[in-house]
């Protein structure tokens, strides 16, 4: 038997008065807390990221530095290496130490021979953005990465 248009009206849920809109009434309450957790994730990926390339930069200027016995402005090397190498960050706002057996004003005794199996340590330092929605939620927010390498 065909059900007849009446009944199939029935059957389908009728549509309440004053429901009309409520979906976007909704949508417009959960969206700014939506929107800026959104951006909160995009912000922290964006962190981990200049993490990451600065740890890999300090890595390379560490190396630098290690293999660098004998040579002169070894430090002034390893540290331009880390700025090359971080070619992705604001090379003005890192900040960049080095320093051979545990003392900064040693870093130009490599060029007079260091000790072979002594430590060569490069520092390096980077401020991160986590301002979301004009709220900073971490104002002394710094990256720092530290890599010590033997020197050969």
């Amino acid at each position: 038997m065909q059900p007849t248009p009446s009944s199939r009206q029935r059957n389908s849920s009728p549509k309440r008065r004053g429901e009309s809109g409520q979906a976007l009434v909704e949508f417009a309450m959960i969206a700014p807390i939506l929107f800026m957790v959104l951006i909160g994730i995009f912000k922290c990926a964006i962190a981990f990221n200049h993490y990451i390339i600065l740890t890999d930069a300090v890595r390379a200027g560490a190396r630098q530095l290690a293999v660098s016995r004998g040579v002169p402005n070894a430090c002034t090397n390893a540290m331009s290496r880390v700025k090359t190498a971080a070619s992705d960050l604001d090379s003005t706002q890192m900040t960049i130490d080095a320093d051979v057996a545990g003392a900064s004003s040693n870093c130009g005794a490599l060029e007079s021979g260091n000790e072979q199996g002594d430590d060569a340590k490069v520092t390096a330092s980077y401020p991160c953005d986590l301002v979301i929605l004009g709220i900073d939620f971490a104002p002394s927010c710094k990256l720092t990465s530290t890599m010590t390498e033997r020197i050969e």
